[in-house]
């Protein structure tokens, strides 16, 4: 009861109202890779209701399943590819608390890489899963989540993936951000796509000229 009390609490300090920008945007929004595009176009995965979309610029959109076009949110699942009117789009794709939710993050990361421009960034905000979790900071186990990271399995998930990691930090603590992730309820990736990435050539599978995932007519078996 008295750790659920303290949860609340750091909860309301951390998210001060609708009116406010998010904390973690605005940390985002502070590190100097970000800072130099942060005027470009902002794309806001799994948008909701525009609680981020209402702080990104005028030319910013947010997808979603579903669609809100009086907020610029419109529709796409997250399970489907990448529509070709949204394909280079976007120069900060913002996917904040969403990848924990997504039934198969690998395609996924591969897929996404689609919405940016060249030279663009990719943000993503992830729960940190601790062993105190089920007691404190228990929204980790949220019931819709099927994906559970510690930053170093989010970071290999990134990384195989074809992401260059540029910074990490903890967006709950915006002058400690980056000391602070072994207590931290969450983590920010800032990532640059690798533009040649392919698979090793010993994986049975690789990625075509369009940045599809093909399977090899291979077994897994080891």
């Amino acid at each position: 009861m008295v750790l659920n009390k303290i949860t609340q609490w750091l909860f309301k300090k951390i998210n001060k109202g609708i009116e406010v920008e998010p904390r973690r945007l605005e940390f985002a929004k502070s590190i100097n890779l970000v800072s130099l595009k942060k005027n470009g176009v902002w794309l806001d995965l799994g948008a909701g209701d525009g609680s981020y979309l209402r702080f990104m610029n005028e030319k910013s959109f947010g997808l979603d399943i579903k669609q809100d076009e009086e907020k610029k949110i419109y529709s796409w699942n997250f399970n489907d590819k990448v529509p070709d009117r949204f394909k280079a789009s976007a120069d900060i794709v913002w996917c904040s608390a969403l990848i924990e939710h997504v039934l198969r993050p690998h395609e996924f990361l591969i897929e996404i890489r689609k919405f940016l421009k060249p030279n663009g960034l990719l943000l993503i905000v992830a729960p940190i899963t601790h062993r105190f979790n089920p007691i404190f900071l228990s929204g980790t186990y949220h019931g819709d989540h099927v994906n559970f990271f510690n930053p170093t399995t989010l970071r290999l998930t990134l990384e195989r993936a074809g992401y260059k990691i540029l910074f990490k930090g903890a967006t709950s603590f915006k002058k400690i951000g980056q000391k602070f992730l072994l207590f931290s309820p969450n983590i920010l990736f800032v990532l640059e796509p690798i533009s040649d990435f392919q698979y090793p050539i010993s994986a049975v599978k690789y990625l075509d000229h369009d940045q599809n995932i093909i399977f090899k007519e291979e077994n897994f078996g080891h």
